[in-house]
């Protein structure tokens, strides 16, 4: 058996998190396939999942102390933290002590990293947490990569921890950035400019169909319609024109049952909303704000009848990119309703894999539900069709291939 001497560090800010169950499943997947080198999992805290049972990716859980950061600077050539420095002027989100309270942080994890000897840094977010393995990477010399998702690329909000920060600068030193979607891919391309646009990738991360419930048709006449729809209970997903499309479906005299599914801070808002509008009987928001596990959720979706993200584009610029729960329902050939928003579209093509609706527009999300309701042959189509672009777009077995090709060549 060959010796892996060679380590693949990916940093994620926050490991698992119950809304990106995808890094989780993507890195686990490389693990299996990895030959030539070993996978390692930076990051700064777990998040509301345990962390993955598989023995060839290790978690280790860092936030940089004070003597890391002593260690480090006496370790860092101060010529690259001058250059660093005048380069991290050049983030102007960012003020001046925000600047360079990141570059000393960096300092701090250099050494830290040091201690790892790891052969290549993967940041994932466009945002902040690249940035800092960025600054690493050049203190270390080391090479870097990025995976870019879709807040991190569309969102231009006050917080500058979640928007897109030093592209030019990042794409300059790495060897690779794989972007998940395609309208986040054209933006990435615009941002780094014409002389590193080859380096920016489009990679679609997949899922792994064999885990997914067994799903039967529930819908009968004399049951409800079931309907499910998760997401994080955040503005961009929506679910406030879902409540007011379930307020028509009852006033018009249609049997439904809608369960939102996530965790998030609008969770008050949301049953508020449902209690003013008395839909207690037809709407419900499960989890009570903290969401619930995947293998839970799966189940809630394989009982259900359709998929609704009503998905919106906020006034930040916040949009979606192709949601994780898109992914699965198409897999379970659940019929779909969702938006034109961000990169939806790319798996929900509109009378064929799915039914498409203008964002902020409860009234057409109730149109397109009715559709759903009145024609089983029409559920079966869109269903079925979903499922043959999930298998074909986001199989991971298959999708792992090109990412694992890329770090092989950059640790030969």
């Amino acid at each position: 058996m060959a010796v892996i001497n060679k380590k693949l560090l990916i940093f994620v800010p926050t490991f698992p998190v119950l809304s990106e169950t995808f890094i989780q499943r993507e890195i686990a997947e490389l693990a299996k396939v990895a030959k030539n080198y070993s996978v390692t999992v930076l990051s700064l805290s777990p998040g509301s999942k345990p962390v993955m049972a598989d023995p060839a990716v290790s978690v280790l859980y860092s936030r940089v102390k004070p003597l890391d950061i002593l260690i480090g600077l006496a370790e860092i050539k101060w010529l690259t933290f001058g250059s660093l420095f005048k380069i991290s002027l050049k983030n102007k989100p960012r003020g001046l002590i925000s600047n360079f309270y990141l570059l000393l942080k960096a300092i701090g994890y250099s050494h830290v990293v040091k201690t790892l000897c790891v052969s290549h840094i993967h940041a994932h977010f466009l945002s902040e947490s690249s940035s800092l393995m960025y600054y690493v990477a050049e203190f270390l010399n080391l090479p870097y990569s990025v995976s870019a998702h879709a807040r991190d690329v569309f969102a231009t909000s006050d917080d500058v921890t979640k928007i897109p920060e030093l592209v030019r600068e990042k794409a300059e030193k790495a060897s690779f950035i794989a972007v998940c979607n395609k309208k986040a891919w054209e933006k990435c391309v615009n941002l780094v400019g014409p002389d590193y646009a080859s380096k920016v990738l489009l990679h679609y991360h997949g899922m792994d169909p064999s885990v997914l419930p067994i799903r039967e048709n529930t819908a009968v006449e004399t049951q409800k319609f079931k309907i499910v729809s998760v997401g994080r209970l955040v503005e961009k997903k929506g679910f406030t024109y879902l409540i007011d499309a379930g307020k028509i479906l009852k006033d018009a005299g249609i049997s439904c049952e809608i369960n939102i599914i996530g965790p998030g801070h609008l969770y008050k808002e949301l049953t508020e909303k449902i209690t003013a509008l008395s839909l207690g009987d037809t709407v419900k928001v499960l989890g009570e704000g903290q969401g619930m596990p995947n293998n839970e959720v799966l189940k809630y979706m394989s009982e259900s009848d359709a998929f609704v993200l009503p998905s919106i584009e906020t006034s930040e610029g916040d949009a979606e990119g192709i949601p994780n729960t898109l992914v699965e329902a198409a897999f379970l050939a659940l019929p779909i309703v969702s938006t034109t928003t961000g990169s939806i579209p790319e798996i929900v093509r509109d009378g064929v894999s799915g039914l498409l609706v203008e964002p902020n527009r409860g009234d057409l999300l109730a149109e397109a539900i009715k559709s759903l309701i009145s024609s089983s042959d029409l559920r079966q189509s869109l269903g079925q069709t979903a499922k043959l672009l999930a298998s074909d777009m986001f199989d991971v077995t298959k999708n792992i291939v090109e990412l694992d090709h890329l770090f092989s060549e950059n640790l030969a």
